[in-house]
């Protein structure tokens, strides 16, 4: 009990130390500069909004707020806030703040985002941050042949009608470098080309052979998870194919090899060694044993991929009562008569809830037979009435009334496959710190470039609020703390760019206003941009709630994908 709680309290923990983090250093940054200039400073706020706890320290009162979308350091000396900071008397004989207190103070936030992330990036170089080894790769391991757009439509893949082809090494694409499949992935997604008929675009160098080629491709938008449409164009890398488990010892092919070719087909990824063995009762297979290729013959095996289920409709529900067959059971011979646990399943969890059911509820009588297989539960179905399903609740046996339903039995997908597990290919890469920012920063910049490219397909909604920032720091600090280390450098290269751009109400723009007063001599400059940081304040304050309103969608749409996930994964053998 204590190990399940500690599992869900740590990542919160993590999650509002390096959240809430990286707004107190930034803050601080600020906070720090104003004491070092001898600047009037009446509040530190965590926050926006009513104070939840607040503390006077010397002339600064710290607080958190109710508000967890950023923070601010009060400085009337720079600027008059008084809408949102709240109203603040001078003391007597307060020096006015120079052009260069301000530049300063407002320079040292994005300066010590910049430094959060280069510490926290020597930490991950020390510790390693751990990657999938294909991602490391720019060759193509795999082309799909089709992909499906939003409403179902099915189109050739605009990577095999561009004539990308298995192997090759992509060396730039739209003139930017590449060093390994994560940078494809971003530039690909990220393109802002178009043709002269306004279609998108992507202009690709590869290497083939001891060829350099230019290919010229038409990406499409794929949903990425039911409410972000991102530029695709259908390839995955390159794949090694180390076998790490067998399913029977008397086998030609052992445990370390590396499979190379099946047929006589060069195989780059698992899906094409999965697509072509599973036609063949027999294949040829050359693997590389010891530093040395080795030719050897398999029988592949006929296996259930997919288990036999059934499927209930009943008003506008659609359920599936699927089978939980113990490990020891042969996968080479399922069939809907074969015993195990029946467990109701459905896409839209959520719609059972109005039948006081949910997912993953053991069926076990239906209108009061006892049900052992899928062929009990076909013939059990009244489709002329109200069915009582009896499923079981913390090991208590529940009687619920569902409409009339309709069934169908749908029989188990059997393949021929190979008979053996690949190894994972995760490995700790130790990349140095500058290379970590660097990185950080030009794929921030060009993030940037195509939210203001109107020829992109990326607009404001993709950006990521504090709802998202937040769910994706608790989803990595729940996997490996050292991705959520590697988010949070993330996070503060984008707070370090994004507070440097010229606008009213981020620090770049009181650096702006700085420079022109001082240059001027002007002060009433500073008058006008207390009243336009006021205006924009409450603009930024509107982007963060429209930006939420994705963040949230996404978040349904996850939670709907994990749900036909978890059925998918109930379905497989």
């Amino acid at each position: 009990m204590l190990k399940q709680i500690f599992s869900v309290v740590w990542p919160i923990f993590l999650v509002i130390i390096f959240f809430c983090g990286s707004i107190v250093v930034h803050e601080f940054g600020h906070y720090l500069a104003a004491k070092v200039r001898g600047l009037y400073i009446p509040r530190f706020s965590i926050g926006f909004g009513p104070a939840l706890w607040k503390k006077k320290i010397g002339e600064t009162e710290f607080r958190l707020s109710l508000l967890p979308l950023g923070g601010y350091v009060s400085l009337p000396q720079l600027a008059d806030l008084k809408e949102i900071e709240g109203e603040f008397r001078l003391p007597e004989g307060l020096k006015s703040a120079t052009c260069a207190d301000k530049v300063i103070v407002a320079i040292m936030g994005p300066i010590a985002n910049l430094l959060f992330a280069i510490f926290l990036s020597c930490v991950l170089w020390h510790s390693g941050l751990p990657v999938d080894g294909s991602s490391l790769s720019r060759t193509v391991g795999y082309v799909e042949r089709t992909l499906t757009l939003d409403g179902g439509e099915i189109v050739i893949s605009p990577a095999r009608l561009g004539g990308l082809e298995v192997g090759d090494e992509i060396v730039s694409i739209d003139g930017f470098a590449v060093n390994n499949f994560g940078d494809i992935q971003h530039l690909i997604a990220l393109g802002a080309n178009r043709d002269t008929f306004g279609r998108a675009k992507l202009s690709m160098k590869i290497i083939r052979g001891d060829r350099h080629l230019d290919l010229d491709l038409r990406p499409v938008l794929i949903s990425k998870n039911g409410s972000d449409k991102l530029r695709a164009v259908g390839i995955l890398p390159k794949q090694e194919l180390v076998v790490e488990k067998l399913s029977n010892e008397q086998r030609n092919i052992k445990i370390g090899d590396q499979i190379l070719k099946v047929n006589d087909v060069d195989v780059w990824h698992s899906i094409s060694l999965r697509e072509i063995v599973s036609n063949c009762r027999s294949v040829k297979l050359e693997v590389l044993r010891n530093g040395a290729v080795v030719i050897c013959w398999e029988d592949t095996v006929p296996m259930a991929v997919e288990k036999p289920y059934v499927v209930l409709n009943f008003e506008d529900i659609a359920a599936d009562v699927i089978p939980f067959y113990p490990e020891n059971v042969d996968k080479s011979s399922i069939e809907e008569s074969s015993d195990g646990k029946l467990l109701l399943l459905s896409e839209r969890g959520e719609d059972l809830q109005k039948y006081n059911l949910y997912n993953g509820l053991e069926v076990v009588r239906i209108n009061g037979f006892d049900c052992h297989n899928l062929c009990d539960v076909a013939h059990r179905i009244n489709r002329y009435g109200a069915n009582t399903l009896t499923v079981l609740k913390s090991d208590m046996a529940v009687d619920v009334i569902i409409p009339k339903a309709q069934v169908r039995l749908v029989p188990a997908v059997y393949t021929n496959v190979l008979g053996v597990e690949l190894k994972n290919a995760t490995v700790t890469l130790h990349k140095p710190p500058s290379e970590q920012i660097k990185d950080a920063l030009t794929k921030t910049c060009q993030a940037f470039g195509s939210l203001l490219n109107r020829n992109s397909d990326i607009f404001v909604k993709h950006l990521s609020g504090p709802t998202e920032l937040i769910r994706t720091l608790y989803s990595f600090s729940k996997a490996d703390i050292r991705l959520l280390l590697w988010f949070v450098i993330v996070i503060n290269i984008n707070l370090a760019i994004l507070n440097m751009l010229p606008l009213p109400v981020l620090d770049g723009g009181c650096v702006v206003v700085s420079i022109i007063e001082g240059a001027t001599g002007k002060k009433y400059v500073t008058k006008i941009f207390g009243i336009l940081q006021s205006i924009f304040l409450f603009i930024l304050f509107g982007l963060l709630i429209y930006v939420s309103f994705f963040d949230v969608k996404r978040w349904v749409a996850d939670n709907k994908l994990e749900d036909e996930y978890s059925r998918q994964a109930r379905l497989r053998m």
